[in-house]
């Protein structure tokens, strides 16, 4: 989690990390121009990625932030589960006589250009 932490403050991803270099099939690996590097950049990344999104979720969990319904990347919640209870809420309110409408905004694409220095900055 050190490692993860590193990153979150400084802002920054290695560029290169462990770089090995592999011999290619069926030629002589004595040979300096027969060795093809391949780094694991993409496997750290992936895990980084998996330990910084457990840590804000135990977070996220810990101080209450999010609503009880929310249910995006919560554990053992998932769009079925929303759907039932929107549609359960619809039904009750049905049941009772009040009118319903129900409003649905698409945010699919809300955050795809976004400038993550700008974002922090306007909630800090």
């Amino acid at each position: 989690m050190e490692i993860t932490n590193k990153y979150i403050i400084t802002e920054t991803f290695p560029e290169t990390a462990d770089v090995r270099l592999l011999p290619q099939k069926k030629k002589n690996v004595q040979a300096l121009k027969n060795l093809q590097p391949i780094d694991i950049l993409p496997r750290l990344s992936k895990v980084l990625k998996k330990v910084f999104c457990v840590q804000l979720s135990l977070f996220l969990e810990s101080n209450n932030i999010l609503p009880n319904k929310f249910s995006g990347s919560k554990k053992f919640r998932s769009d079925i589960t929303t759907l039932m209870d929107v549609l359960n809420n619809i039904l009750t309110l049905q049941d009772s006589g009040k009118v319903t409408v129900l409003r649905l905004l698409d945010f699919s694409r809300a955050f795809d250009k976004i400038n993550i220095s700008l974002l922090r900055d306007s909630v800090w």
